[in-house]
């Protein structure tokens, strides 16, 4: 009995293994915008001033993923080695790819409300900010906010993509 029992039983999986029951999750393609919730530069700013109140000086690491929105006034740079090194640190800390943090080749340093923001840009979407954004334009911003370091009181985002237009 418990042969029969064994043979139907390994029927009926390999029948819904074969039967396109059983399907490999398909992962979409192209960015998802979805997964970055709406913020802005003052609610970052707010909670790094938590993190600046519980007076634990060091690296603050965070995994958040924002779109931000902003008036655009500056383009990127060449990345600095300090913020380099800062991405570096940041990718050893949670595991990043290094092959994602070497995508950073750029940097824009702002203030908000008198606090430091570096931006860091995937190399790629330089040009396309060269030609699709103008100063002064409205553009929101796909972040990935990877650490306030309270010695420096520095906040360090990741742009991984940027859309025109938006409000």
């Amino acid at each position: 009995m418990k042969k029969v029992l064994c043979v139907i039983y390994f029927v009926s999986f390999f029948y819904t293994c074969s039967s396109g029951n059983v399907k490999q999750q398909e992962v979409p393609s192209g960015f998802n915008f979805a997964s970055y919730l709406p913020s802005s530069f003052e609610e970052i700013i707010k909670l790094t001033d938590g993190v600046d109140a519980e007076k634990d000086h060091g690296l603050s690491i965070f995994t958040n993923k924002y779109r931000i929105q902003m008036k655009w006034t500056e383009f990127p740079k060449g990345i600095s080695k300090e913020s380099l090194g800062s991405a570096q640190v940041l990718s050893k800390f949670i595991n990043l790819d290094p092959r994602y943090v070497a995508l950073f080749k750029y940097e824009l340093k702002m203030k908000v409300k008198n606090k430091s923001f570096t931006l860091l840009f995937q190399e790629n979407l330089v040009p396309f900010l060269h030609q699709e954004v103008k100063k002064g334009d409205s553009i929101a911003l796909f972040v990935f906010f990877g650490e306030y370091n309270t010695f420096g009181k520095e906040h360090v985002l990741f742009v991984n993509e940027f859309q025109t237009g938006t409000k």
